[in-house]
């Protein structure tokens, strides 16, 4: 059987963390909590958050998951 050579693709998300943030984005630790006022993108620097970890996530098949109280409002923070 023949090798197949793994290929790389680079994927560019334009996002640029706000300055409250970057301290966020930079942790080690796998949890973490954000105390931010209304407005601060909270939602925005999470989901980004999740979309680098599912991206540089060097397990075979990852499963990730973004969780709100309601599937309303996950969707609207997901999809708009």
């Amino acid at each position: 059987m023949a090798a197949t050579a793994a290929r790389r693709i680079d994927i560019v998300v334009p996002y640029a963390p706000r300055p409250q943030f970057v301290a966020f984005h930079n942790r080690k630790e796998r949890f973490a909590l954000g105390v931010a006022h209304r407005r601060a993108g909270k939602t925005v620097a999470c989901i980004n958050d999740l979309i680098h970890g599912a991206l540089t996530c060097p397990k075979r098949q990852p499963r990730f998951a973004y969780v709100a109280p309601l599937q309303k409002q996950a969707k609207g923070a997901l999809y708009h």
